[in-house]
């Protein structure tokens, strides 16, 4: 065989092997209503990083923070289940209108750590695979926020200083939970929250001092009080029909991604809230820890409607899931 011919043999081959490995390539766009250096921005990041190392490269996420595909709230489910994008980053507690399953990490006062809110998570699991399912996606991993707490312009440390706070909330059970206790509590999505703060329209935001550090709210809403409200999960799905198209290799990379993620956040959010409330304090801001009882009180005695309406919304679910959870 000539020179030549070894050449353009050799060439073939490679050009075929090329043209196998780039069929096997994908690239899946990863939308994320939160910015980057937020708790499901750094989980999403690292989510990446392990599937591309489990995949050898041929899987690779291109991640779009801070809304920048427009997505909110319960577009985020329309989006993944519809295949507009392949997988998505979706905070739970705005979807309770598909199903009220959604508020259940979200609900006042029922999970303030992380152990119970592991707890909890465990107990639903089934549950909430089951309402994925039927919007045509796959679970892949959940993450926990630290403990929601309020921002405000002011310092709020007793009934009287919550009264008429324009407050955002995230779900119902935080705007009948606030109402009631006397504040004038707004549903605000986060994309919107912090230029509806900077509008003047809000003077408090519930939320955890870890994403209002990520957006700077100090600057803005100098006081932190910390309540230990709930610790609302962000989930990860990703579209049934790419799910089916994987090899069942791929298929195990994903999943197998996806639960060191899961452990990787649960691990360490416990040392979130040390470094949070350091950050704060160092921004010139003030934290306060420990409420009057009257705040509490208020805050707690009101929250039992919310969890009434839930239970109303959901049915022998959600006595099924509290259940198990108080076990």
């Amino acid at each position: 065989m000539s020179v030549m011919k070894v050449t353009l043999s050799a060439l073939a081959v490679f050009m075929t092997s090329a043209t196998c490995v780039m069929a096997q390539t994908v690239k899946w766009d990863m939308p994320n209503e939160y910015n980057q250096t937020s708790i499901p921005g750094v989980a999403d990041e690292y989510f990446a990083k392990i599937l591309k190392e489990k995949t050898g490269g041929a899987i690779e996420i291109m991640h779009h923070f801070g809304g920048a595909l427009g997505y909110k709230g319960p577009q985020m489910l329309d989006a993944v289940g519809s295949g507009a994008v392949p997988i998505g980053n979706l905070f739970a507690g705005p979807l309770s209108g598909i199903d009220p399953l959604f508020l259940l990490s979200s609900l006042p006062f029922v999970a303030a750590t992380p152990e119970e809110a592991k707890k909890l998570l465990d107990v639903s699991r089934d549950q909430y695979e089951a309402v994925f399912l039927k919007n045509n996606q796959k679970m892949l991993y959940a993450m926990p926020w630290p403990p929601s707490g309020i921002w405000a312009r002011s310092r709020i440390d007793n009934l009287d200083s919550l009264k008429g706070l324009k407050i955002r909330t995230y779900d119902p059970s935080g705007t009948k939970t606030f109402s009631g206790a006397g504040a004038t509590p707004l549903q605000v999505s986060w994309a919107d929250t912090v230029p509806q703060v900077g509008a003047g329209v809000l003077d408090g935001v519930l939320t955890s001092a870890e994403l209002g550090n990520a957006a700077k709210l100090w600057e803005q809403l100098p006081y932190f009080t910390g309540i230990n409200y709930s610790m609302p999960l962000n989930i990860v799905t990703i579209n049934l029909d790419v799910w089916d198209e994987l090899s069942p290799e791929l298929q195990q990379a994903v999943t197998e991604a996806g639960i060191a993620t899961e452990n990787h956040q649960w691990a360490t959010i416990s040392d979130h809230v040390i470094q949070d409330y350091k950050v704060i304090r160092d921004n010139n801001g003030t934290v306060i820890e420990d409420p009057a009882e009257d705040l509490m009180a208020a805050l707690k005695e009101n929250s039992k409607g919310a969890i009434d309406d839930w239970l109303a919304k959901i049915g022998d679910r959600g006595q099924t899931i509290l259940g198990k959870f108080k076990q």
